[in-house]
């Protein structure tokens, strides 16, 4: 097989990968490799003419052969891009070869003749490749130093691309034989083009290659600065020229989540998010959305998220971004909250969960998960978040075997505040531990449900924890219906000989009743201004006062 196929086939395979695989690094690394082998002693020219009528021929052939889908993804690309021709020189360099296969990756304008592919090439600055772009033959030579091997004018026929006639022989053989003799179709292995190089080849690849492969991917192939990217981000935006400008920014976010630069990425992803969110011209925004989609990947999205516990200056900027990103990004973030055993992960986790609406059903999931810890941290969210579909499945959690799911479940209903869920809560008045009723209290108190009054009161007889009596005086307080006035009446007395109440209670019973209001609550309070406990009697006229000062400021 001939240098010439072997370049063809390599470079073809590398613009492959750039489009259907931008994240396969390695696979990307070595067609480059293979490619740079081959012009180690002479240079290539790949024309979109001889391509195209080699790839015709080779498509009649049975089977199909391997390499067909990249070299068709090459004609497209050039044809999209209107490259007419493109001329390696011997010894080119890994970045010029990288940089004009990333470019062909990109979208192309329609109808610009080959305008924005011009232009995304004279920003790589090209010393050892030329193409020829256009209708009219346009040429970019590269620069400083021009390629002049090829005339332009008429590009001369390679053996890779050569579709002669054979004299004597039938269209179809004629077929066959040019293809094989271009390379299509020959026997070719089941992995990556780095099995085409012959082990005598590979044995004489330098190191100093490697490090060319290796600097061009680290460099993005010239990639565009990351502050140029943000200022031509918030610049003016149009059609022709938003498609290169996204281009650029999300090969560039790629290249930097490679090398792990994730500060890089966070501003990139939020600058980009936020600009989305305000264009209004439809085929602008189609375009980001469509840039957007490919970085909102699990991976992305994994080594983005480690920034949230660690650069609080960042992590308002990230949360915007795993908003935006929907079902993925909250995926990733329940995952990684799950999964983490670190406090401060949790809690930035949960902290960006809580704004991400897509959080909701996966949240519901985990309702259902056999670890405490993850079923409390997911009702939690859900209160949080304010999911009310949710009411439903968390009276089931209220169940739950362990006391801390059932209080943070019972504070997740109390949140939502649905007539359902705090409805359910008056079971757990009962609750053996302690932290659950009281959790119940303050929920049904919140609601200000009346229908709750005679649950609180029979709580309040058998209650002996003296935090959570309290909590009920006040919560009958919050709903001054007859009974509730008449049972906090009661509480405020001093009690008989043998049975004083204590002074905290009876406190918190005069305060409940300068919280209800009502003229019987009122008239409750002025029978208590002789009252011979000190504290009681201020606390009274601290209400009474309160009440009054109440009236005047609403009339």
């Amino acid at each position: 097989m001939s240098q010439q196929v072997v370049f063809t086939r390599a470079f073809s395979e590398l613009v492959w990968l750039l489009v259907y695989r931008p994240g396969s690094s390695d696979e990307q690394k070595q067609a480059l490799r293979a490619a740079l082998l081959e012009t180690r002693d002479e240079g290539f020219v790949v024309s979109s003419a001889e391509l195209n009528r080699a790839i015709a021929a080779a498509s009649s052939l049975s089977p199909t052969p391997n390499e067909l889908p990249w070299l068709s993804e090459l004609a497209a690309r050039m044809l999209g891009h209107s490259v007419g021709l493109m001329d390696f020189a011997q010894g080119a360099k890994a970045v010029d070869v990288l940089g004009v296969a990333r470019v062909l990756a990109t979208s192309s304008v329609r109808g610009d003749e080959g305008a924005t592919f011009d232009a995304r090439t004279q920003s790589l600055q090209l010393t050892t490749v030329s193409v020829r772009l256009g209708r009219a033959g346009f040429v970019r030579k590269p620069t400083p130093i021009a390629v002049a091997r090829v005339p332009f004018a008429t590009p001369a026929r390679t053996p890779a691309m050569e579709v002669g006639t054979i004299e004597g022989s039938s269209p179809v053989v004629h077929r066959r034989g040019m293809s094989r003799r271009t390379g299509i179709g020959s026997p070719t292995p089941s992995v990556a083009i780095s099995r085409i190089p012959s082990p005598e080849d590979r044995a004489h690849a330098t190191s100093e290659q490697d490090q060319m492969v290796e600097a061009a991917f680290t460099h993005g192939g010239q990639r565009p600065g990351l502050d140029d990217l943000l200022a031509r981000l918030t610049g003016e935006l149009n059609v022709a020229a938003t498609p290169a400008l996204l281009a650029d920014l999300t090969r560039t976010c790629e290249d930097m989540a490679r090398d792990g630069l994730w500060v890089g990425v966070a501003q990139l992803l939020h600058a980009m998010a936020e600009r989305e969110r305000v264009v209004t011209d439809a085929d602008v925004k189609r375009a980001f959305l469509i840039n957007l989609r490919r970085l909102f990947k699990p991976g992305m999205l994994r080594g983005l998220a480690q920034l949230l516990a660690r650069r609080r200056d960042l992590r308002p900027a990230i949360e915007t971004v795993f908003v935006r990103s929907g079902d993925v990004g909250a995926d990733v973030l329940v995952d990684l909250l799950v999964a983490s055993n670190l406090a401060s992960e949790r809690r930035a986790y949960r902290s960006a969960l809580a704004q991400c609406p897509s959080a909701a059903e996966p949240l519901m999931h985990l309702l259902q998960d056999p670890r405490w810890y993850v079923v409390r941290n997911a009702a939690e969210l859900l209160g949080e978040m304010g999911v009310e579909e949710a009411d439903g499945k968390l009276l089931g959690v209220l169940k739950h075997g362990d006391a801390r799911v059932r209080r943070s479940a019972a504070g997740a209903l109390a949140r939502l505040g649905t007539a359902r869920g705090v409805y359910a809560l008056q079971p757990l008045l009962t609750d053996s531990n302690a932290a659950v009723r009281l959790q119940a209290v303050h929920g049904i108190s919140s609601a200000r449900l009346p229908r709750s009054v005679p649950a609180l009161v029979q709580a309040l007889e058998r209650e002996d924890d003296p935090e959570i009596q309290h909590a009920l005086l006040l919560s009958l307080g919050a709903h001054p219906t007859h009974e509730a006035v008449t049972r906090l009446t009661e509480a405020a007395q001093p009690g008989s000989l043998l049975h004083r109440k204590a002074s905290a209670f009876r406190l918190a019973a005069v305060n409940a009743l300068g919280e209800a209001g009502t003229p019987a609550a009122l008239s409750s309070l002025r029978a208590l201004q002789g009252d011979r406990d000190r504290d009681v009697r201020s606390a009274v006229d601290r209400a009474l006062a309160d009440h009054a000062q109440g009236v005047v400021a609403t009339r």
